[in-house]
């Protein structure tokens, strides 16, 4: 049915086509009409599509032998081998070499004499029900930046990346590597105009249903003429700042223009295609949005992607993460998760991660009901590895009897803030951001057995119960809105940190009078709050690791309770004297509040002046454990676990029913089997059955009332679970 139905499509598609290159018909009426038709399912291509492809393709044409074997039949044979629904194709590369007959640009040399070799591609994929993705590389373009010298990226001291002279010292690849990408400049009107006329050809070209956008970020601050004189037209200041120093006013101003171009970049890319094409779906790479430092990406650029996706090679945690973020900010579901079948990434090129990883990371992102995407890499001549097509198509057959079930809405009592204007750099000396605080706080409750969600934008987030948010910048003005109007209605709001003067003198009533002169401090709790604060008390206080704000509170706030003050050490830091060579023992006890419990309409707020979350120690972790004890009830999570602490849970609920998806989180090259242990879920009904999936074999459980509780079994990877109400 799906081959005769993706038929019909082509032969609509084909019509189209025709009927606009005879111009007998506007092509904007065409597009609205012919989307009632079959070509109407295109917006939606990617609802129920989990099984998802790209073949790297960054190859260069000097060498004659250099994708000379690439063939359309063996790639599509490849892609059923992998038990693909969605295959991303190369129209164009980092390269700039485009893989069709180009007009704007230049063709790469192997496709001379075998242009529609991608076309050829792509209609095969269509015909035989894949979805088709056209990969574009937007900033990294290395033939247009050797081209076009005025389109370039320029560093602070005049020159490109890549045309920077070699040093006599040994270079790694990460240096060279620097040198191979050619980037150019999203504030270059000539160089849009470029892209522009690369985007008409592919759509008049090749019949994708989608268009994926990559690369589009700020690999480094860029000095060319048409940034400085973008910053002069909106500032009024003559010259970019040249520092990199992110507690100058300057530089944080600076930041936030680069945010907003590329922000206003992807603006225009989006508004184009579907100026062209309304029919297509237009994805741009968000992966930066999931990464702290330098590499910013806004909420601009995904407001203008169909979903959220994007690349990373970090890990099973950050993959993790990363999933809670895109199913966050996501425009629709699924998002989709894309990371390398090779290990680490793809610049082990001949080193495949193994069947388990593979697993592991597959069954890590459909745990979130997401889209995963497998990247892998072509070799330079264009043969391709049969075993990684295999690989992935054994980990992709084991996810099928699943997808089914992917249905629901997310359980989580407890969220993280995540915000995409704040995560990238810690503000005043501190060295965590925003985004360490988020991922080790949900490091903590993954190993905690407690589900977790990720919160980034403005939201209704009536579902939570508590929501930890710290470091957050005032350009996260929409997310910290939503946050306070969540504790006005009733919720507990976690916040840390004194990144944002303004917020912390808002809920504290109080005003923010200075900063400690050291980054080695202590939170002395109050005695009734010793318990909370595990033990630690006037004599051995808490040590925090932060410079944290001096607050001076208003005395007749009575919505405001102080539960632990600061301590100072001895001496300063860049003092030589020195009470203990070794250490900054607690010397100077203050009245100055560092932790509060503060009556915020009809909830609460806790405020810490240094967000303790981001350390990895236990003790820490158990005192974050505690406050969600205290304010919310351990005991009254909607799903908790006994699960190890390298397994996460992460449950859905769909009308009355519960799936709950347990899944191993860390490398399985040592452990890649589960052992059994208990869930919890806040049923307040009583079964019907509860069912290991997808085999719908029955499991005993115990329901008390209100919760219903079962112990799963030992399984390898993943496992699925279905409670039936």
């Amino acid at each position: 049915m799906m081959d005769i139905v993706n038929s019909i499509d082509m032969c609509y598609f084909c019509l189209f086509k025709i009927l606009l290159f005879i111009k007998k018909i506007p092509y904007n009426f065409l597009v609205i009409n012919f989307r009632g038709m079959s070509v109407m399912k295109n917006s939606k291509w990617y609802e129920k599509n989990y099984r998802r492809h790209l073949l790297d393709m960054h190859i260069a044409d000097w060498d004659e032998s250099f994708l000379s074997e690439f063939s359309a039949e063996t790639y599509f044979e490849n892609l059923k081998r992998a038990n693909v629904t969605c295959a991303m194709l190369y129209y164009q590369s980092h390269a700039g070499l485009c893989y069709y007959p180009t007009k704007s640009g230049k063709m790469h040399g192997a496709f001379i004499g075998k242009e529609d070799e991608m076309k050829k591609l792509t209609n095969m994929c269509r015909a035989n029900g894949v979805a088709v993705v056209g990969y574009y590389s937007l900033n990294y373009n290395t033939w247009a930046h050797d081209e076009h010298p005025e389109w370039r990226m320029i560093e602070v001291d005049g020159c490109s990346k890549r045309d920077k002279p070699y040093s006599d010292i040994p270079q790694s690849f990460e240096n060279a590597g620097g040198r191979r990408y050619g980037l150019c400049c999203p504030n270059n009107d000539d160089y849009l105009n470029f892209v522009y006329k690369q985007i008409d050809e592919m759509i008049e070209y090749f019949t994708p249903h989608a268009f994926f956008f990559d690369m589009l970020f700020w690999p480094h601050q860029c000095y060319c003429k048409h940034c400085q004189k973008r910053w002069k037209d909106e500032t009024g200041i003559d010259g970019l700042p040249t520092s990199f120093d992110e507690n100058d006013p300057m530089w944080k101003l600076h930041y936030e223009r680069r945010n907003f171009w590329i922000g206003e970049y992807a603006e225009k890319i989006t508004a184009y295609v579907h100026s062209k094409a309304p029919h297509l779906t237009v994805e741009h790479n968000v992966s930066a949005a999931a990464k702290g430092g330098y590499f910013g990406t806004c909420n601009k650029v995904n407001n203008v992607s169909e979903f959220a996706g994007g690349d990373l090679s970090g890990g099973l945690l950050e993959e993790s993460v990363t999933c809670k973020m895109y199913s966050g900010i996501t425009m629709n579901q699924p998002f989709e998760y894309m990371f390398p079948k090779c290990e680490p990434s793809l610049y082990k090129h001949t080193l495949t991660k193994t069947d388990d990883h593979i697993e592991a990371a597959v069954f890590l992102t459909a745990a979130h009901h997401g889209a995963t995407l497998v990247i892998d890499a072509i070799d330079p001549v264009g043969t391709m590895n049969i075993k990684s097509f295999d690989a992935i198509g054994r980990a992709f057959a084991k996810q099928i009897p699943y997808e089914k079930y992917f249905v629901g809405e997310s359980i989580a009592d407890i969220a993280v803030a995540y915000g995409l204007e704040s995560k990238s750099f810690g503000l005043l000396g501190n060295k965590y951001t925003n985004h360490d605080t988020a991922v080790s706080f949900i490091k903590n409750m993954i190993e905690a057995g407690i589900p977790v969600d990720v919160v980034s934008k403005r939201k209704d987030m009536s579902k939570y119960k508590m929501v930890f948010a710290s470091c957050l910048w005032q350009d996260d003005k929409e997310l910290i809105d939503s946050l306070l109007e969540f504790a006005e209605n009733g919720g507990v709001l976690y916040v840390g940190g004194a990144e944002n003067k303004p917020l912390v003198e808002k809920i504290t009533g109080g005003k923010v009078v200075g900063m400690t002169t050291s980054n080695a401090n202590y939170l002395e709790p109050k005695n009734e709050f010793v318990e909370l604060f595990e033990g630690f008390d006037h004599d051995y206080p808490l040590q925090l690791d932060g410079y944290v704000p001096l607050i001076e509170l208003d005395k007749s706030n009575g919505n405001v309770r102080v539960l632990a003050t600061l301590t100072e050490p001895y001496t300063k830091l860049n003092d030589t004297k020195f009470a203990s060579i070794h250490s900054n023992p607690p010397g100077i006890h203050t009245d100055y509040p560092t932790a509060l419990e503060i009556d915020y309409g009809k909830g609460k707020i806790i405020y810490l002046g240094c967000p303790i979350e981001n350390e990895g120690y236990i003790i820490y972790q158990k005192i974050i454990r505690n406050l969600i004890d205290r304010y919310v009830g351990l005991s009254n999570l909607s799903v908790s676990t006994t699960s190890p602490t390298d397994v996460e849970t992460v449950a859905f609920r769909d009308g009355n029913d519960f799936y709950i998806n347990n899944v191993l989180l860390y490398d399985p090259k040592n452990k890649p089997h589960i052992p059994s242990f208990e869930v919890r879920v806040k049923t307040e009904s009583n079964p019907k059955r509860v069912l290991i999936l997808p085999d719908e074999t029955e499991v005993d459980f115990v329901f008390d009332g209100k919760f219903t509780t079962f112990t799963t079994r030992e399984t390898k990877i993943f496992d699925m679970y279905k409670i039936e109400i």
